[in-house]
């Protein structure tokens, strides 16, 4: 179907005739959703759908109007929320309206089109070719009402997608949108802060606590979730110092309801607080009780490839601990600890996966690169308590990381250790150059199979050899000598 398109597209541009419209296959349409396609609702059928028990077996029928030259905007917005809420696979059905963006957004209304990104969000489905679409026009759609305004923005965020012409029609909407309700804005604030962009909200909430006038709603009592949502986002935007005023108001007011406070809200304020003061600002001290439920929930699960870059960092000699508590918290959860991390010389190693990074929507074929907000913030954090940080991305390593995989397939030990030859070398090379970047220096060391050391540059090794090391790194050819190596902190 895509290879048609551009068929098309192409005749059309030499003036060639069009050819006619592909005929729908005489499947006939379900009766709910074929009730969708004159309906004025594009949402009316998700109730009823929601409960139909033989969901995946209407794909095969609903296909072929996916298919279409031009489906309708609102069958494929309102069958994918019906899927999506369901929580129903449906990926054929995805990738084809996937394939035809361009035509859905442009035919849609702004209250369509966020109904066909929140499904794809929902469902986790990446189709950047839908969201680039969409963000061409983004004034409208987030112009339309307060909820479309903060759910696109939140869909964007949820598949880590970002757009320069979207945030700058969010910037330009903010007007229009700070009198949103409490929810719906601190809800935007926070994906704001997931896409690393500062809006100027912030602002216009700061400006009557400032010089007077009636306040925000969600800085009267708009209650705890979103009080701590607004508050983590002006800390991980870096913010803190700049909006001390907007930063106390809203720690006072998420702590007057503190039996709101679940575990995550413990969590963004116990964040908060290490902001402020990394920025300088003297806080009172969080009940007992809030850092108690900061600490509750699972540690975080490591990856193999996580795993893989540990092991080579201790044949370096790299001493460290993993999921090293740096920042205190509690329960092992991802913002409070590092990867890999040596106390006593306050150096830390993030293995920063895909999560850790957005999709520039705007560049076809992008991959994930650019840095997310969360993760730049904690490298402030942890910079600013004195802690040298090494930052391992995932596109750096990835070839070595696919050798490893492979080696594991084959059953050449791979992620687990041992085998892997050449890679290895070359991964802890890269590794070598990442620690001294940081100014983290490396002095190699050889022995021997009896274990006699000796440094870099000339050194006699009673019982064995003369040995010159010319520079760090350097091989020997004698069977011998072993390499090992030790950091030099």
């Amino acid at each position: 179907m895509l290879h048609s398109l551009r068929s098309t597209r192409r005749l059309s541009s030499l003036n060639v005739p069009k050819p006619p419209p592909t005929k729908l296959p005489p499947t006939k349409l379900p009766p709910t959703f074929a009730a969708l396609a004159s309906s004025s609702s594009s949402l009316s059928l998700s109730g009823s759908a929601s409960s139909l028990a033989s969901l995946p077996s209407l794909i095969p029928s609903l296909l072929p109007h996916f298919e279409a030259p031009q489906p309708d905007p609102r069958l494929v917005a309102a069958t994918l929320q019906a899927f999506s809420s369901s929580s129903v696979p449906a990926a054929p059905l995805y990738a084809a309206a996937a394939s035809h963006s361009g035509h859905l957004v442009s035919s849609a209304s702004p209250p369509t089109t966020a109904s066909l990104l929140r499904a794809f969000s929902s469902a986790g489905f990446l189709a950047p070719q839908l969201f680039r679409a969409a963000s061409s026009r983004a004034a409208p759609l987030l112009e339309h009402s307060h909820p479309a305004y903060a759910g696109v923005l939140r869909d964007f965020a949820g598949l880590r997608y970002r757009s320069a012409p979207l945030l700058a029609a969010a910037s330009a909407a903010a007007r229009g949108f700070v009198g949103a309700s409490p929810p719906l804005l601190a809800s935007a604030l926070v994906s704001f802060a997931h896409l690393g962009a500062t809006p100027p909200l912030f602002r216009l909430l700061e400006k009557p606590l400032l010089k007077g006038g009636p306040l925000h709603p969600l800085l009267e009592d708009g209650g705890a979730k979103a009080s701590c949502g607004a508050l983590w986002s002006l800390c991980v935007l870096g913010l803190a110092g700049e909006k001390e005023a907007l930063l106390r108001h809203l720690r006072a007011r998420a702590l007057e309801r503190g039996g709101e406070v679940g575990p995550n809200e413990a969590r963004q304020l116990l964040q908060a607080d290490m902001h402020a003061e990394a920025a300088g600002i003297e806080l009172p001290a969080l009940p007992a009780e809030i850092l108690e439920r900061a600490g509750e929930g699972g540690g975080e699960m490591r990856s193999a490839q996580e795993e893989l870059c540990s092991e080579l960092l201790g044949e370096l000699g790299f001493r460290h601990e993993s999921g090293l508590a740096a920042l205190g918290g509690g329960g092992g959860e991802g913002w409070s600890t590092v990867d890999m991390g040596c106390a006593e010389k306050k150096v830390a190693v993030e293995y920063d996966g895909r999560f850790h990074f957005l999709t520039d929507v705007e560049v076809r074929g992008a991959k994930p690169r650019v840095e997310g907000g969360p993760t730049a913030a904690k490298r402030r954090l942890l910079e600013s308590r004195g802690w040298r940080v090494v930052n391992v991305r995932y596109f750096e390593v990835d070839r070595w990381n696919q050798a490893a995989a492979r080696d594991a397939s084959e059953g050449g030990g791979g992620m687990e250790g041992g085998g892997g030859g050449g890679w290895r070398d070359e991964y802890k090379k890269f590794l070598s150059k990442k620690l001294k970047a940081k100014g983290i220096k490396i002095r190699h060391r050889k022995r021997t199979e009896h274990g006699t050391l000796f440094k870099t540059g000339r050194f006699v090794v009673t019982g064995v050899k003369e040995v010159d090391v010319e520079e760090e790194g350097a091989e020997f050819a004698d069977a011998e000598i072993q390499a090992s190596v030790e950091l030099d902190l």
